[in-house]
């Protein structure tokens, strides 16, 4: 293995660990940091793409029609997952080139913003804006007219006003 592989499997065991280790109690500010530390390395490091990769097949849609989808049971595992691809949306290649992971990515944040727990659906309101696709305009549109949460609500209209 060259040393990019060894990095990008050191930064794939950091969130692994991460969401494995489910305690909430944790400051969720410390956590943020790390994965965006985490996010950032990759993104310098030029493998933020095989991290989201690495995401997907977690959940089952690294390949074609995601009849296998399935997310963490933990609902603290399931908010980082959508926390960490948000900070990993940089590294999509632009336009077509990526087009295919896009709608991957798209999809896992998708069902993540209509989860059942709010701090999850949180998370992928927050991902969804920042990726700013058409699907995931109306899915926010759709959370700003439905969502009970407030905060939800907010992060919806940001995400439409955000537009990348």
């Amino acid at each position: 293995e060259s040393q990019p592989e060894h990095f990008s499997a050191a930064l794939i065991r950091s969130v692994e660990i991460m969401l494995e280790t489910s305690d909430a109690t944790t400051a969720p500010d410390c956590i943020d940091t790390i994965l965006r530390v985490v996010a950032a390395a990759a993104l310098e490091a030029t493998c933020g793409e095989s991290l989201l990769l690495w995401l997907l097949t977690l959940c089952g849609l690294a390949d074609g029609d995601g009849k296998n989808f399935m997310v963490p049971a933990d609902r603290t595992a399931r908010k980082r997952l959508g926390d960490l691809a948000r900070h990993l949306l940089p590294s999509l290649p632009p336009g077509d080139a990526g087009s295919m992971l896009k709608n991957r990515v798209e999809a896992l944040l998708i069902r993540l913003a209509k989860d059942h727990a709010p701090a999850v659906r949180l998370a992928g309101t927050r991902a969804l804006g920042a990726l700013g696709t058409p699907w995931a305009q109306e899915v926010l549109a759709a959370l700003l007219g439905s969502d009970k949460s407030k905060a939800i609500r907010e992060a919806a209209i940001a995400g439409l006003q955000e537009r990348p």
